[in-house]
């Protein structure tokens, strides 16, 4: 058995990641959807419970619409998939010097991802992704958080934000997931290489209606 760096933790779907370790073929967006339907943005002080989930699906139409380009789209949808196994850490402490061996165990994670999903190196750093990252801040800020002055603002965006609980943001982003696969043409590599439009089509379906929302 192959030795792996660090411990594990237990995902969603019942295996092993080594978060200090991370590897392509053990990134499952099952996974990935079931905790960050989960996990509450603001590290949980927003008035009503809103979900990492959201934001992605939410923001990834806002990229679709402004630049027609669908990997850059999918490209959001998962720009926090590393939160699947790292967890979130607040700003202040994730910019301190003392905490760069997390900032590189995400960095890892994050070019992990890109190549199970078959994105550019760097595209879930891309500069419209954080664009669109920034402003869904300012309209979560906007209709999610109590008020009080920042030390900057941004144009939010002129939609309003009306929170899902955890299993519909859940079935949500696994939707919008597998719809922009399909429209990538199957998207097989973002995938995995023996998946079939068909079959992803018919396990799309039985994996919904597997499960109670």
């Amino acid at each position: 058995m192959q030795k792996r760096y660090g411990d594990w933790v237990q995902t969603y779907t019942g295996r092993r990641f080594y978060v200090l370790d991370p590897q392509p073929a053990e990134i499952f967006i099952e996974d990935i959807g079931a905790s960050l339907g989960k996990l509450c943005r603001f590290n949980g002080h927003s008035t009503v419970f809103y979900s990492v989930a959201q934001h992605s699906y939410l923001g990834s139409y806002v990229v679709e619409e402004q630049t027609k380009n669908l990997l850059l789209t999918l490209a959001f949808h998962l720009h926090d998939s590393g939160e699947t196994y790292l967890g979130d850490m607040t700003r202040p402490l994730k910019i301190m010097p003392e905490l760069e061996p997390y900032r590189a165990a995400d960095d890892k994670l994050n070019r992990t991802i890109e190549k199970r999903f078959s994105l550019d190196p760097g595209m879930l750093d891309d500069p419209i992704i954080k664009e669109v990252d920034t402003r869904m801040l300012f309209t979560e800020k906007r209709d999610l958080l109590a008020e009080l002055q920042w030390n900057y603002s941004v144009k939010p965006y002129d939609f309003k934000i009306k929170p899902w609980d955890w299993r519909t943001a859940q079935r949500m982003y696994l939707q919008r997931y597998y719809e922009l696969c399909l429209r990538l043409d199957g998207c097989p590599k973002a995938l995995t290489n023996v998946l079939k439009v068909t079959r992803l089509l018919r396990g799309a379906n039985m994996f919904f209606s597997s499960r109670e929302y």
